[in-house]
């Protein structure tokens, strides 16, 4: 079973200017230390960029407009203590210095007979 709540110990590599794609690149690596296997996918989602720097190799945004990779797991899950490496590329045309935020997601599976909560009332006691 997954757990509740995942942590990771992340490590990022300074900026390298790929002069293949024109990007600066950026290797993550991420140790899930969550005490149990994390299931993919996993989604890393990069916030925080300016206007001017865009998420290369982004496979899609969020709801709000964050840009986000799915880097590839080694297998099904990523197990307690297992790392993944992977690189953010980075399209910054006028060389601007900037820092990003790194949100870590994973999709939760629900079995479909699993039971669904359609609503709650209180019957009384005090708040």
């Amino acid at each position: 079973m997954p757990p509740l709540f995942t942590t990771y110990a992340i490590t990022r590599s300074g900026f390298v200017l790929n002069r293949t794609t024109n990007t600066f690149d950026a290797t993550v690596t991420l140790e899930n230390t969550s005490g149990g296997p994390v299931p993919g996918p996993i989604s890393v989602v990069v916030g925080g960029l300016p206007g001017s720097v865009t998420l290369a190799n982004a496979v899609g945004q969020t709801s709000d407009g964050t840009p986000y990779v799915n880097p590839t797991l080694p297998g099904p899950v990523l197990p307690d203590g297992g790392t993944l490496s992977f690189v953010l590329k980075f399209a910054n045309p006028q060389r601007v210095t900037f820092t990003g935020n790194l949100q870590i997601l994973y999709a939760v599976e629900v079995p479909p007979d699993a039971p669904s909560l359609i609503s709650v009332v209180a019957t009384g006691g005090t708040v």
